[in-house]
């Protein structure tokens, strides 16, 4: 937080399923009562807490997860309206950006359409969606435990391609890939990592991040590297992956920015 600006971050602990890496807060089984009452409290408990930082100007607004796309058009679009009330945001104090996570199996048009309507021009300025591609491997969504498939990730991205045909520069998209999974050889992981970076620069996305995978205590991941039934993870091998992938992303003109 700035003298004049604040970042909100909502945290939307909800899955449809784990991940077998990931070690945040979140839920899987929750029922639409569950989702509404977690979602109200969380307006009830903003509004508390921007009321005695003295109501600041609100710059950039981030929702993530858990997996946030699993909210509802309908119920997001309540939602949303109602969190950019709560923060003060109007023409007159505008949000520069906000942005959302989501995974492709359910980013679709209701959704991205319901996002536009709660968050409409000039009120917030910037709409970025970051989409949890991951891989466009299958066995490599498999090993990670992810729901989606590379079909489900090709979908959402023609989707979201589509609303920014509508909306111009307003709208940015985002895609996550992770690399350094356990069990491949050197070369077969550059050439997968260099085969999703190219698929991903083709279908324009504006931004890519690239997360090394953690193995984090707990985790199922975890948990079967140490009963030996995947290996470890080479840190040679994701070194080696992260530089092809840098030459890849500059070569197609990104560039790093943190």
């Amino acid at each position: 937080m700035t003298s004049d600006a604040l970042a909100v971050y909502v945290h939307i602990p909800f899955c449809t399923s784990r991940c077998h890496y990931c070690n945040f807060y979140f839920e899987t089984g929750w029922s639409p009562r569950i989702l509404d009452t977690v979602l109200e409290q969380s307006l009830e408990e903003l509004e508390l807490r921007y009321e005695a930082l003295g109501r600041p100007r609100v710059r950039t607004l981030y929702l993530g997860g858990g997996t946030p796309s699993v909210i509802p058009p309908g119920r997001l679009e309540t939602y949303l309206g109602r969190l950019l009330g709560i923060l003060d945001v109007t023409e007159r104090r505008p949000l520069a950006e906000l942005e959302m996570e989501g995974n492709p199996e359910n980013t679709d048009d209701d959704l991205i359409s319901a996002l536009f309507r709660a968050a409409p021009a000039p009120s917030v300025q910037g709409i970025r969606y970051s989409l949890g591609v991951q891989s466009f491997s299958a066995n490599t969504l498999s090993l990670l435990g992810r729901r989606g498939s590379p079909e489900a990730s090709r979908n959402a991205l023609a989707v979201l391609n589509r609303h920014r045909s509508v909306q111009g520069k307003r709208f940015s998209i985002n895609a996550d890939l992770i690399y350094g999974t356990p069990g491949g050889e050197e070369a077969q992981s550059i050439r997968e990592t260099r085969a999703d970076l190219e698929l991903l620069a083709e279908s324009g996305v504006d931004g890519i991040s690239l997360y090394q995978l953690s193995v984090e205590p707990g985790t199922p991941l975890e948990t079967r590297i140490r009963a030996g039934q995947l290996p470890a993870a080479d840190g040679g091998i994701a070194d080696a992956v992260w530089n092809a992938a840098l030459e890849e992303l500059q070569a197609r003109g990104y560039r790093a920015y943190e």
